[in-house]
């Protein structure tokens, strides 16, 4: 019932702004030559902490902006990773799991080495990562290390997120969309100005779903459906000839039914599924696992110009709670076989202090100097797990404070050849308390620092104004901590990667085509791999692999071909290898089903966990205005290699191809638009997620089916 009132709402909401649209003129379309509509766009970025053309920053940066993404349909953080080669993205129970070119940490329980930032805002709670893509201008992944400027748990790289500045102007938009699976989503976005010089803008975002992807046929309700999502976000905008202060508050509330575990395909259970199950999204589970978040948090950003550089504050406060609840090992959680694991009140919070200093551009000697600290809290209040035979509570406690002073400067010291030195130094603590009552009562208390130096170089030379090579080395790391799900495993040590690049940076034929290709090779030490802790336990935790080599080839191009048609794609070739990792641990399967632990496996030699040898991704975009409106036709494709999810090299995702297609009219005010479309046309299965843990292999299916739908847009 819930659904149909909410599309009737939605319903209501466009039908009363497109009586409003009737009082508002249409914006005036801007004057563009035939030359200029060939041409590719420009990109700006602000991977180097200022506004930059992409083509002129010495970095591996795939740039997207929101018609891009709107055009494919994207409307997630997880969908996006379609359209980046070398970025897979996984749902670890409701956390967001990013790994690029390799490097990643898929843990609910720790923060990722592929850092994000929203608004220049760094968010460490991964449970705040899956996130919608609403009213963004931009999104950019940096790829490789960004230790000098990013700073701490940027080992992998960044993903950027710019949402929309409020406008002077008023400017609205509604939207409603529905797909087969009766998940609807709705959305509303307002902007413009209260007074002489301050604007204010509100989005909020709504989807729930009323089928789901499959049936649990012991409880007879439906799997992987998304209970409620809620997302809300304000901002207050003040702007002078010299200064731009920005407020920002914002809310998430997410609930999912999931993760439902079953046994890995290929292997033998040591017990029954339950089956006959008819779908990979099926369950016999005697529970309905769930997964829930809410929190959110505000951000204060003030810039002033003082001629000789900009100085820029950004100060940010974020809390939040995670709960879930799912069973491992039997359906039935009562079994001897079975666990319950849950977790009523997971909660984080989090501060952070920016302080930057930032010179004019085009200048022949361009610098940054900053400060950044962060303080952060992470809990569980209590993790419980139950068998038929003991009850587990595990309370602990994670604090974490650092600080970090960085710099970095661009010399031109001949025309057109820069060189850029940077460097950052991390001081950091971390404290942790827990305890834990089975199988003995214990009591931990501990404490970690480090210091770290992390540094870039680069040299950079312009060929004209449309080419630019680039050679450089830089470092990163992501501190170490404590696993806060087990007492009896120790802490992690921190990892560390230096990355050799080089590479081409060109827009030719009259920026026509814009093709960038990069090849790099990582000194990888002491990273962090996701293992499972033996019975009774059996949860995620840190540990660290010795040493690998990671190297590899990306490529970026767009073009326009003329008659209304472009074309983009990339590609990442990749070859990584574990250099030494003894005792690494394997769980060996057992011939009457299930498997046993192996503490002494070596994966020296292995790929690392959800590292494919080649990813890519390519797109076609055909526009054309005709009597009755703009029409825009898209069709994309992204292909994936294979990828093992641990260290062992047992369990293996099989290559797939994922296909996407859209059509969208625009009316000709501009006012009204209408699309059609479908994701995973292929209806390809991908796993979610997948480890060994508890005597058996297991496996999820937070990778989406075959879904196609339909979205009306009101802008004015």
């Amino acid at each position: 019932m819930r659904n149909y009132y909410l599309l009737a709402t939605s319903g209501l909401s466009l039908w009363s702004c497109a009586a409003f649209a009737q009082s508002v003129p249409a914006p005036a379309a801007p004057q563009i030559s035939a030359s200029e509509t060939d041409a590719i766009e420009d990109i700006v970025v602000t991977a180097q902490k200022r506004s930059e053309n992409l083509q002129s920053v010495p970095l591996s940066v795939t740039a997207l902006s929101s018609k891009s993404l709107e055009n494919s349909g994207i409307k997630d953080l997880q969908q996006v990773a379609a359209l980046i080669p070398g970025l897979n993205v996984r749902d670890t129970a409701g956390a967001f799991g990013p790994t690029l070119r390799g490097v990643g940490t898929a843990n609910g329980s720790t923060e990722s080495p592929v850092a994000l930032f929203i608004d220049n805002v760094y968010i460490p709670a991964s449970r705040e990562g899956m996130r919608d893509l609403d009213e963004i201008e931009q999104i950019a992944v940096l790829k490789g290390p960004q230790g000098t400027l990013f700073g701490r748990n940027a080992t992998g790289g960044v993903i950027q997120i710019t949402t929309l500045t409020p406008s002077d102007e008023l400017r609205i938009n509604a939207s409603a969309s529905l797909d087969n699976y009766l998940l609807s989503r709705s959305h509303f976005y307002i902007s413009g100005g209260l007074a002489d010089r301050l604007a204010a803008s509100l989005s909020v975002t709504y989807q729930t779903q009323g089928k789901g992807w499959g049936d649990n046929i012991s409880t007879n309700n439906d799997t992987y459906i998304l209970k409620d999502y809620l997302s809300l976000r304000g901002k207050l905008y003040y702007h002078t000839d010299n200064t731009k202060a920005t407020l920002s508050v914002d809310y998430l509330y997410r609930k999912v039914a999931g993760p439902y575990l079953r046994t890995f395909p290929g292997t033998k259970p040591v017990f029954n599924d339950g089956g006959p199950l008819g779908s990979v999204y099926d369950s016999a589970s005697k529970i309905d696992p769930s997964n829930k978040f809410l929190g959110g948090g505000a951000s204060f950003n003030i810039s002033h110009d003082m001629g000789f550089a900009d100085i820029i504050s950004t100060t940010s406060y974020r809390r939040g709670t995670g709960r879930y609840v799912f069973n491992v090992g039997s359906p039935d959680p009562n079994s001897p076989t079975g666990r319950l694991v849950s977790s009523p009140d997971s909660p984080n919070k989090d501060y952070t202090q920016e302080l930057q200093l930032i010179s004019p551009k085009d200048q022949k000697l361009t610098w940054v100097v900053g400060a950044f600290y962060y303080h952060g809290i992470l809990a569980t209040h209590p993790t419980l797990i139950r068998s038929p035979f003991f009850a587990i509570a595990i309370r602990t406690t994670e604090t974490t404070d650092s600080f970090a002073p960085y710099g970095q400067i661009g010399w031109e010291f001949t025309p057109d050849t820069t060189l850029t030195l940077g460097a950052r130094y991390t001081f950091e603590k971390r404290k942790f308390h827990g305890t834990q009552n089975f199988p003995v009562p214990t009591v931990a208390s501990d404490s970690l620092s480090f210091e770290q130096p992390t540094f870039r170089v680069a040299l950079d030379h312009k060929f004209g104004d449309n080419i630019m090579a680039y050679a450089s080395v830089s470092t990163g790391f992501k501190s170490g901590g404590f696993n806060i799900l087990s007492l009896s495993n120790p802490p992690y040590l921190s990892e560390k990667l230096t990355d050799y690049e080089a590479g081409i940076k060109s827009q030719l034929f009259g920026n026509r085509l814009r093709f960038n290709i990069g090849l790099f090779n990582y000194e990888y030490t002491n990273l962090q791999i996701v293992t499972y802790s033996p019975p009774p336990v059996v949860l995620a935790n840190t540990t660290n692999g010795a040493k690998a080599r990671i190297y590899g080839v990306d490529v970026d191009m767009a073009a326009s071909l003329g008659g209304g048609f472009k074309l983009s794609g990339g590609l990442e070739w990749l070859h990584s290898k574990f250099l030494r990792y003894p005792n690494a641990g394997s769980y060996i399967p057992n011939p009457a089903g299930g498997n046993t632990l192996d503490p002494t496996f070596s994966a020296t030699g292995n790929r690392l966990p959800l590292a494919q040898n080649f990813q890519g991704n390519i797109a076609l975009d055909y526009d054309v205005d005709t009597s009755f409106g703009h029409m825009n036709f898209n069709i994309s494709a992204n292909y994936s290699g294979d990828y093992y999810f641990e260290a062992d090299n047992q369990l293996r995702q099989s290559p797939y191809t994922l296909l996407n297609a859209a059509i969208g009219w625009t009316s000709p005010d501009e006012h009204y638009t209408v699309s059609v479309w479908t994701k995973n046309l292929l209806d390809k299965h991908v796993i979610g997620n997948a480890a060994s843990q508890g005597g058996y292999y297991f496996a999820s299916s937070e990778g989406a089916p075959r879904t196609f739908g339909i979205t009306a847009k009101l802008t004015f």
